[in-house]
Protein backbone atom coordinates (compact mmCIF):
# COMPACT_ATOMS: atom_id res chain seq x y z
CA UNK A 1 0.00 0.00 0.00
CA UNK A 2 3.00 1.98 0.74
CA UNK A 3 4.50 1.81 -2.13
CA UNK A 4 1.53 2.76 -4.44
CA UNK A 5 0.67 5.57 -2.50
CA UNK A 6 5.06 6.69 -2.80
CA UNK A 7 4.48 6.25 -6.75
CA UNK A 8 1.21 7.68 -7.06
CA UNK A 9 3.20 10.89 -5.36
CA UNK A 10 6.57 10.61 -6.89
CA UNK A 11 4.21 10.26 -10.42
CA UNK A 12 2.51 13.03 -10.19
CA UNK A 13 5.19 14.99 -8.14
CA UNK A 14 8.14 14.49 -10.74
CA UNK A 15 7.86 12.31 -13.44
CA UNK A 16 4.95 13.24 -15.25
CA UNK A 17 2.23 14.91 -13.63
CA UNK A 18 -0.17 15.49 -16.79
CA UNK A 19 -0.78 11.90 -17.38
CA UNK A 20 -2.83 9.82 -15.60
CA UNK A 21 -1.09 7.93 -12.69
CA UNK A 22 -3.06 4.51 -12.46
CA UNK A 23 -0.93 2.02 -14.41
CA UNK A 24 2.48 3.25 -13.41
CA UNK A 25 1.49 2.82 -9.83
CA UNK A 26 0.02 -0.73 -10.59
CA UNK A 27 3.08 -1.54 -12.02
CA UNK A 28 5.40 -0.60 -9.08
CA UNK A 29 3.02 -2.11 -6.39
CA UNK A 30 3.15 -5.47 -8.47
CA UNK A 31 6.53 -5.41 -8.34
CA UNK A 32 7.51 -4.70 -4.85
CA UNK A 33 5.00 -7.44 -4.26
CA UNK A 34 7.04 -9.73 -6.42
CA UNK A 35 10.11 -8.50 -5.17
CA UNK A 36 8.71 -9.41 -0.90
CA UNK A 37 7.60 -12.88 -2.12
CA UNK A 38 11.40 -13.98 -3.73
CA UNK A 39 13.69 -11.86 -1.81
CA UNK A 40 12.65 -12.46 2.16
CA UNK A 41 12.71 -15.01 3.77
CA UNK A 42 9.12 -16.46 4.87
CA UNK A 43 10.47 -17.39 8.46
CA UNK A 44 10.85 -13.77 8.97
CA UNK A 45 7.22 -13.36 8.28
CA UNK A 46 5.92 -16.15 10.83
CA UNK A 47 8.24 -14.76 13.37
CA UNK A 48 6.35 -11.25 13.04
CA UNK A 49 3.32 -12.62 12.64
CA UNK A 50 3.90 -14.79 16.29
CA UNK A 51 4.77 -11.86 17.57
CA UNK A 52 1.64 -9.72 16.58
CA UNK A 53 -0.55 -12.95 17.79
CA UNK A 54 1.23 -12.80 21.36
CA UNK A 55 1.13 -9.24 21.91
CA UNK A 56 -2.68 -9.16 21.68
CA UNK A 57 -3.17 -11.97 23.83
CA UNK A 58 -0.32 -11.07 26.33
CA UNK A 59 -2.07 -7.80 26.54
Amino acid sequence: MATGALSIFAWNRWIAPDIDDILPSMVVNGLAMMATHYLVDPEIFYIIWLSVINMLYLY
